[in-house]
């Protein structure tokens, strides 16, 4: 059953095309499974670097300096082996294996938040076990790579290290997006569109993660899960959850902002139109009273509206009207304080 996640036709991972290169079983490298992820125009080589220890010489912290240097000399061979390559490495994964009767100390090696996965469930003793934590882990089978708990662990760690590798890429546009928010640098436009298009790569992500969950084998999900539980992906999760909803928010306030200043600017330029709109209409009140011939100008009669209009000194009309436009304005300019 393909799980779509090393299969570039995958639509969860359309952005993410992974396709392994030619080292699959080269022993002497000391790695397995390697894999060339292509993510953002840029490649990345990530591997499991395998190093049997022998448990009659002691436990693991005895032999640090030891494995230490076994597995520089592995990861070197593993970069001169993809040399001439454009892919960049990544991300380098130690395994130790150790014999089923062996129980070494490890506390040297993995790390507090270490999980254990067993081939054969946590209830069944003897089982195989599988120990993962951050770039560290341990294996106590021997014969790790034909074993079914060797293939499901390839498979598993290269899943974790899949989903860790998009989400962390989403992590990095969300902080840069919210950084350039937060300096003004984004125009409201773009960074509507940015966010939005953050927004569906989470989502994306999210489609990216139920695949391991439920269309990968019980082994390999269980791994999988495991390797990120142990590199605490749900703290990284969360972290990257609320940088995005950040970056909405931030969004959100400039597009207020925005609207807001266009909505004054609005009402500045239909203040301005209403009161030339009172001022002309005053003047053209004035101006009717006094058109027309002298024998038939409107409001002759003594009694008239005109008339009386014609009574007040042009002037006082004049300083009138402005006096009107002057209070239409200091209303709109209080109402807007309250």
């Amino acid at each position: 059953m393909s799980t779509g996640l090393i299969d570039s036709t995958s639509e969860s991972v359309e952005r993410l095309r992974i396709r392994s290169l030619d080292l699959e079983g080269r022993e002497d490298l000391g790695c397995r499974m390697v894999q060339r992820h292509v993510a953002a125009d840029r490649e990345f080589l990530s591997a499991v670097v395998l190093v049997p220890v022998d448990h009659s010489l002691g436990s693991v912290s005895e032999q640090r300096l030891s494995i230490e240097g076994e597995c520089r000399e592995r990861m070197d061979a593993l970069v001169d082996s993809v040399h001439g390559s454009a892919a960049e490495i990544f991300w380098v994964n130690r395994t130790l294996l150790v014999p089923s009767v062996a129980a070494p100390e490890l506390s040297s090696w993995v790390s507090s938040k270490a999980q254990t996965v067993q081939e054969g469930g946590l209830d069944r003793r003897g089982s195989p076990y599988v120990i993962t934590s951050w770039g560290n882990n341990v294996i106590n089978e021997v014969e790790f790579y034909d074993s079914f708990i060797g293939q499901k662990f390839r498979e598993g760690m290269i899943d974790a290290q899949t989903v860790w590798l998009d989400l962390e890429r989403i992590a990095e546009q969300a902080e840069d997006l919210v950084e350039a928010q937060i300096q003004g640098e984004e125009h409201v436009r773009v960074g509507d569109g940015q966010t939005e298009a953050l927004l569906v790569s989470l989502a994306k992500h999210n489609l990216l993660f139920d695949e391991v969950l439920m269309r990968a084998s019980a082994v390999r999900s269980a791994i999988a899960t495991s390797v990120l539980d142990s590199w605490q992906y749900q703290l990284l999760r969360n972290r990257v959850d609320q940088r995005v909803r950040d970056a909405d928010a931030l969004a959100q306030r400039r597009r207020l902002r925005r609207e807001a200043r266009y909505e004054s600017r609005v009402s500045n330029v239909l203040l301005i139109l209403s009161i030339v709109s009172s001022v002309q209409l005053i003047l053209a009140v004035v101006a009717l009273a006094y058109s027309g011939s002298v024998q038939d100008f409107p409001g002759n009669r003594a009694t008239s509206i005109v008339a009386w209009i014609r009574w007040i000194d042009a002037d006082i009309w004049l300083l009138l009207t402005f006096l009107s436009a002057g209070l239409l304005y200091a209303f709109v300019a209080v109402r807007r304080r309250l």
